[in-house]
């Protein structure tokens, strides 16, 4: 409810306040099919090496809280997952990449903005657990840089629809093997999706050379 309600007062409080479509600013910007595929292809690497993780034995216990979250993120029905994992990634991801990301490229160059961004979303959200906000900052990495090579926050969001969409469908219809061979080969196959499609996307990223006032916004 959060996100389906953050979403348009962000949107209004950034027109209100700057004067200038979000839109615009956090870079909505129409992607080829190549790029969203490669974006695509590291998400679903990303939520196969997730879901893999935990629930290796010694990750799936009390003493960690990854169960308890994967959970409580999997539980709903699929009609309300989908609702949020579309509307609360485009909240997320503007947050973080489109707003708070691109206000620290101003001012710092940008490996360091991709790193105060990526310890913020681990610790706002992941509240001190310190392996879920290594967790969640590794990610928020990963996104933002698929959000500067590709220059549309439409990258991020591909790739994180894809990362949580994986998750809830292994999570509810996926083996229920904990052993941890099984475990460790699925980690491995997920680890190398996601080098080859950051590979690729390093690749690719040179042809994304438009002038940014060239690029057409996609109209929302």
């Amino acid at each position: 409810m959060n996100d389906i309600v953050g979403l348009p007062l962000m949107l209004l409080a950034w027109r209100f306040i700057f004067k200038e479509n979000l839109f615009k600013a956090a870079k909505f910007r129409v992607m080829s099919g190549k790029s969203v595929a490669i974006a695509l292809w590291i998400g679903l690497g990303a939520g196969l090496f997730t879901v893999a993780f935990s629930r290796l034995p010694a990750i799936a216990t009390d003493k960690y809280q990854f169960r308890e979250l994967f959970d409580y993120l999997n539980r709903a029905e699929w009609y309300v997952f989908l609702v949020f994992l579309i509307l609360g990634n485009i909240y997320k991801e503007t947050l973080f990449r489109g707003i708070l990301m691109n206000e620290f490229r101003r001012v710092l160059p940008v490996w360091i903005a991709i790193v105060i961004q990526g310890v913020l979303y681990g610790a706002l959200f992941f509240f001190g657990d310190i392996p879920l906000s290594l967790y969640g900052f590794l990610g928020a990495v990963i996104f933002a840089l698929l959000y500067v090579w590709f220059k549309s926050i439409w990258a991020p969001i591909a790739a994180q629809v894809a990362c949580q969409g994986s998750q809830y469908l292994l999570w509810h219809y996926g083996p229920e093997t904990t052993d941890i061979t099984m475990m460790s080969a699925w980690m491995a196959v997920a680890a190398v999706m996601i080098a080859v499609g950051i590979f690729l996307a390093v690749k690719h990223r040179s042809s994304i050379s438009a002038p940014l006032s060239s690029e057409a916004v996609t109209p929302l």
